[in-house]
C-alpha cells in the first residue's frame, strides 16, 4: 500500500473510498474506526453521513484527533477490550494496527463481537505477511476482498 507516507495515505483513502461505495454500509451507518490515529477516516466517513466513533490506544493521538474531528465520540482503548456492547456496529474499520498486536486473532475476535451480525470489515495492514498470520493459506487469501474480510469473521 505504498507504506505509511502521505502519497501511501492518500492511495489507502482512495482505495478505502472505492471498496466503501462498491461494497460497503449505506450513509447513515454506524462505523468505528479501530485506530484511528488523528482521524483521517473518522474526518472523511462523517462528511459522507455515517455515524462515526473513533478509537486508539494512544491518548496523544486522540488529542490530535478531537482537534481534527469535532464532533466525532472518540475513545481511549485497546483492540482486546473494545468498550462496546456487541454488535454496536455495522462497519469497522482497522488500518495499521493488526501488524502491532501480538494476537491478532483476539482482537478480531473483539472486533467480530463489536460488529453487527453481517457487518463490514475493512482492515488493511503494512503488507500481506500480517494477514498471512490468521488467514490458513493462498485460496483463503485470494477468496476475501482486500478490504473486507467479514467471511472471516461470521
Amino acid at each position: 500500500m505504498a507504506g505509511w507516507t502521505e502519497r501511501g495515505l492518500r492511495r489507502r483513502l482512495q482505495l478505502y473510498l472505492r471498496a466503501l461505495r462498491e461494497e460497503g454500509p449505506p450513509g447513515g451507518a454506524t462505523v468505528l474506526d479501530l485506530g484511528c490515529g488523528p482521524g483521517t477516516y473518522c474526518r472523511t466517513l462523517r462528511r459522507l453521513g455515517y455515524r462515526v466513533v473513533g478509537l486508539d490506544y494512544t491518548r496523544e493521538v486522540l488529542q490530535r484527533a478531537a482537534e481534527r474531528c469535532q464532533g466525532v465520540p472518540l475513545v481511549q482503548a485497546e483492540a482486546y477490550r473494545l468498550p462496546f456492547r456487541d454488535g454496536s456496529f455495522d462497519h469497522l474499520l482497522c488500518i495499521g494496527v493488526l501488524q502491532s498486536l501480538r494476537d491478532e486473532r483476539r482482537a478480531l475476535a473483539e472486533m467480530r463481537r463489536a460488529l453487527r451480525p453481517g457487518g463490514w470489515l475493512a482492515l488493511m495492514t503494512l503488507n500481506s505477511l500480517c494477514i498471512s498470520r490468521f488467514l490458513p493459506s493462498r485460496a483463503d487469501k485470494r477468496a476475501y476482498h482486500p478490504f473486507s474480510l467479514c467471511g472471516l469473521l461470521r
